[in-house]
């Protein structure tokens, strides 16, 4: 049995996991040739030897591995129809995980009747993975199963992933918490209900990269911030300060190392609603910027807390992490644009990304870019929106986006 220390972001992640808001995600792929659940099982073994972290538990503030770790539960189900699916990812979704007695990863594997798509589900727990290393995760299990990679027989060498050092410096005019989005009058509850778009992406991203002055991501989170805008305007109330939580890579060579390389940075909206969208991309590309140099970011290599014996650690990081006044925005908003690494053996057909709730956010958007589609998953608290809330919210988002890349012709 071996041990190894948890890192600063692996700890905040324990630490910020609750009952009423569990901190883990879930990734869904929906493909049409995907490996047999025995060959699957073996990638996944593979994967925990390749990433030691995903078959270790908790133990105060250390990982701890044993050597003998059989394969993270596996569950194979057939579903008869679209709905039966959906249930049941919805019971593997609400599963409790514990880091003190399971591993953080366990997966569903979920066939249905009549030869149609299989569904692969994923779910890690983010004191373990950030959403990159969670591709890189499936991606090995993938490969072993197809015969691209020989399985890793041996547990793999538990390293840190290498992050960027920066200093936080203050920002003018953040003394005011973002304005929440509007949700219905309830207390926040565990659950969590998602509902997905997709959509060709080939032309907005086009228009974006003929303009040249911002990426895609701002354009997306652009469109996000709008959205968020009207939606608080609909319901009468306030949007003047409304913002994004959004995460950002800080690993030191991007794209590299396994575990948690992600820390956030705050957006308020950066732009006048009656702005050209263009401008509207431009404004988003500058904030996000000169949050990244201000040092938002940056995680320290050693706070005073973590230095406290695990049993005091826990609510003291706790409190400081939830103290009132401390801006998380209206919702959080995370995009990972280049999800090609997987072979198309598999042919993929939709990712979901089910991510986690602040106890804040009433809902939160993750999307995914692969090949010429865009995915963007609305998670949201079931006792805070209804589902046809959600859909109006998400298909004001929809509606933006042939709007969007028009505009952006026009501009360019």
């Amino acid at each position: 049995m071996s041990r190894f220390p948890l890192s600063t972001l692996d700890v905040v992640s324990w630490v910020m996991d609750r009952p009423d808001r569990p901190l883990d995600f879930t990734l869904i792929v929906h493909a049409s040739r995907f490996p047999d659940a025995e060959a699957l099982r073996e990638g996944a073994r593979s994967a925990l030897h390749r990433y030691p972290v995903t078959a270790s538990t908790i133990d105060g503030a250390a990982w701890v591995r044993s050597p003998h770790v059989s394969p993270p539960e596996f569950a194979v189900r057939s579903a008869s129809s679209d709905d039966a699916a959906r249930e049941t990812l919805q019971h593997f979704v609400d599963d409790v995980l514990d880091l003190r007695g399971q591993i953080p990863v366990r997966q569903l594997f979920i066939t249905h009747s009549g030869g149609r798509a299989s569904i692969l589900a994923t779910r890690f727990h983010h004191a373990a993975a950030d959403g990159r290393s969670a591709a890189m995760w499936i991606g090995h299990q993938l490969d072993v199963a197809q015969g691209h990679a020989a399985p890793d027989a041996e547990n793999g060498v538990v390293g840190r992933v290498a992050l960027r050092s920066g200093r936080r410096r203050r920002r003018a005019g953040r003394d005011r918490v973002a304005d929440p989005l509007w949700r219905r009058p309830a207390s926040p509850t565990r659950g969590r209900s998602w509902h997905t778009i997709q959509f060709d992406c080939d032309g907005l991203r086009r228009r974006v990269r003929d303009i040249g002055a911002f990426t895609y991501n701002d354009a997306l989170a652009a469109i996000a911030l709008e959205s968020c805008i009207d939606w608080n305007r609909r319901h009468a109330v306030d949007a003047a300060a409304m913002g994004l939580w959004m995460p950002v890579d800080v690993r030191r060579l991007s794209r590299s190392g396994f575990g948690n390389g992600t820390s956030r940075i705050r957006i308020r909206t950066p732009f006048a609603v009656d702005e050209p969208f263009h401008i509207k991309c431009r404004r988003m590309h500058g904030a996000i910027s000169s949050a990244i140099r201000s040092g938002e970011w940056a995680v320290p290599e050693s706070a005073a807390a973590m230095r406290l014996p695990s049993w005091l650690m826990k609510p003291v990081l706790r409190r400081y992490l939830d103290r009132p006044w401390a801006d998380v925005g209206s919702m959080a908003f995370s995009h990972l644009e280049h999800a090609d690494d997987w072979s198309d053996d598999v042919a993929v057909d939709g990712i979901e990304c089910v991510g986690p709730l602040h106890r804040r956010h009433a809902c939160a958007i993750y999307g995914v870019t692969r090949g010429g589609r865009t995915s963007l998953t609305f998670t949201y608290d079931p006792a805070l929106l209804t589902p046809a809330d959600v859909e109006d919210f998400a298909g004001m988002y929809e509606k933006r986006i042939p709007t969007a890349a028009q505009e952006l012709t026009c501009a360019a």
